[in-house]
Formats: structure tokens, C-alpha cells, sequence
């Protein structure tokens, strides 16, 4: 029924030509758009940070960049609340289910491949039914590149990049896991 596309993909930038700094995991919001434009799905909702201030947030200016370009019509396109990371995501989402009416009951979740199995993790119960979209393989393509030239000895910055990121999806595990803890105490 909706996509849901993860922020951080992209950030805007206001000025600039096409309105938005895209990162490596601008493939997140491709995924998105395309599985809406082949319609997979009804609607694209975009999620994402508070821009700079009095500027745009990341679901504004995915979706100004969208229209421009003339990939989906602007009915099918959903900017969701801003949200300082996954868990807000997650509940500025439920909380758009919930406003559907019961219309929503397939959601899928956009993110990268890397991030998707937290993600999931707090996205369950959104929707009756939450489905993965992954996008953003960093990890597959510098291997299969390695895989290509053979072993080298000395580190690259794309492995203290992978290390980055397996480091913030451990920590975030953590910090859930004594969330659910607490709540589970608390309730």
C-alpha cells in the first residue's frame, strides 16, 4: 500500500542545482520511487531530519526534487513529520497508518541493506504487514571489488567506513534492546 523511505539519504541544500546533496545512500529513495512508479506500491512516503533552520526538511526536498524531475505525481507522494532518527521514523509512521483508517495495511520500508534489520526491528507493528526494501549495498560492491584485485594489507577508508556503520547499527541494537527493556519494567 506505501513505501516508506528512510531519511538520510540525502540532505537538502538549498541553492544548489538539483536542491539536495545526495550520499551513497541516495539508492534508498530510487528504490522507493521506483517500486511506487512500477506500482508495487500506492504511495511514497518520505521521511527524514529537520533541515537547517527555517530550511526544508529531507521529506521536502526528496519531494520537491521528485516533481522536478517528473518521476511520480504529487498525490502519490507522502512527506511524513520530521524525525531525529530510526525510532521517530518509525512512530511519525504508525502514526500515519493509523490516521489512513485501516487503508494502509501493507508498508514497506526503504533503507539501506545495512541498517534494514534494526529498522525492521522498530517498524514492526506500524502496519499489519512490514516488508523490507534494502537499498545501499557498500559492503557487496567494495568486496566484490576486493574480490577483483586481489588482497591488499593495507586498510582503506571505505573498511573504517564499513566499520562506522556496523559500529553505529551495534550500538543502536543496544540502545533499543534497553528501551524495550525499560518499557517492558516500566509497563
Amino acid at each position: 500500500d506505501a513505501v516508506v523511505v528512510l531519511g538520510g539519504g540525502w540532505a537538502p541544500a538549498v541553492g544548489l542545482p538539483l536542491g539536495l546533496e545526495a550520499s551513497d545512500a541516495f539508492d534508498r529513495l530510487l528504490a522507493g520511487v521506483e517500486v511506487v512508479r512500477t506500482g508495487r506500491a500506492d504511495q511514497l512516503w518520505l521521511a527524514g531530519a529537520v533541515g537547517r533552520t527555517n530550511g526544508p526538511t529531507d521529506g521536502e526536498c526528496a519531494r520537491d526534487w521528485i516533481l522536478r524531475w517528473g518521476l511520480l505525481p504529487a498525490e502519490k507522494i507522502v512527506v511524513l513529520p520530521p524525525s531525529r532518527n530510526t525510532r521517530e521514523e518509525a512512530a511519525r509512521t504508525a502514526e500515519r497508518v493509523r490516521a489512513s483508517g485501516g487503508r494502509v495495511l501493507r508498508l514497506g520500508v526503504a533503507t539501506s541493506a545495512w541498517h534494514m534489520p534494526r529498522a525492521l526491528g522498530l517498524f514492526r507493528g506500524a502496519a499489519p504487514t512490514v516488508g523490507a526494501l534494502p537499498a545501499d549495498y557498500p559492503a557487496s560492491v567494495a568486496l566484490a571489488r576486493r574480490a577483483e584485485v586481489g588482497p591488499n594489507w593495507f586498510p582503506r577508508q571505505g573498511s573504517l567506513q564499513h566499520f562506522y556503520l556496523w559500529l553505529s547499527e551495534v550500538v543502536g541494537r543496544w540502545r533499543n534492546a534497553g528501551a524495550e527493556a525499560a518499557g517492558k519494567a516500566a509497563g
